[in-house]
């Protein structure tokens, strides 16, 4: 269903489509490239050999950006690079380049294994990694509720198909709005498409997507 809207649009600006995809996607009479996003090697090999001239690679969800990223570096697109991907996929890698940077940002920590007492005090909001969408993202008040947390998040993380040993990442408390600003970067330049905001932003235990 992500793919549909592209597709659309392309056809009312008269572009010729290749879809890359990991399953079925019935969409009118566009060509489709068998992809596997966990075999990034084998899927650009699929795709270069398929295709010819490209002058743009769009991914339509948060799965297919690494192969995007890939596709785009091999064909010598402009683009976000793997490695910007990979970082934007990854709250410990994120973290550590802003901090790096100077960015500012809460209060972290990195935590692997059991919980433990956070340097940053408490309330303080444990998340992993690696998912999106608020998920697994919870407030911890003391140290019984950031056991409590780190558990399920463990869980969570089972029940997703993602590492057992994924670290958590623990940040201090931030009250007040929730935004989120959606953008387009072109040649270091942001123009700003929307800005969202949460009118009831919840302060906890969990923080669901609301709009």
């Amino acid at each position: 269903y992500r793919a549909t809207d592209f597709v659309l649009a392309a056809k009312r600006l008269a572009l010729d489509v290749v879809i890359g995809s990991d399953g079925a996607l019935p969409l009118g009479s566009n060509p489709v490239v068998r992809v596997d996003p966990a075999d990034l090697g084998a899927s650009v090999h699929r795709l270069l050999s398929t295709v010819g001239r490209v002058d743009a690679v769009v991914a339509v969800d948060s799965d297919m950006l690494p192969l995007a990223a890939r596709l785009g570096t091999e064909l010598g697109l402009a683009g976000n690079t793997p490695g910007a991907v990979a970082a934007a996929a990854d709250k410990s890698m994120q973290r550590r380049l802003w901090a790096e940077a100077g960015v500012s940002q809460p209060g972290f920590q990195i935590v692997s294994g059991a919980a433990a007492a956070p340097r940053l005090g408490f309330p303080c909001v444990a998340k992993p990694v690696s998912l999106s969408a608020s998920r697994g993202v919870l407030r911890a008040d003391n140290e019984a509720a950031l056991t409590a947390a780190m558990s399920e998040i463990r869980a969570i993380l089972s029940a997703s198909g993602r590492m057992d040993d994924e670290p958590i990442l623990i940040e201090e408390y931030v009250p007040g709005w929730e935004l989120s600003i959606d953008g387009l970067l072109t040649d270091g330049l942001l123009a700003v498409t929307a800005i969202f905001d949460k009118p009831d932003t919840p302060d906890g235990p969990t923080f669901e997507e609301t709009l």
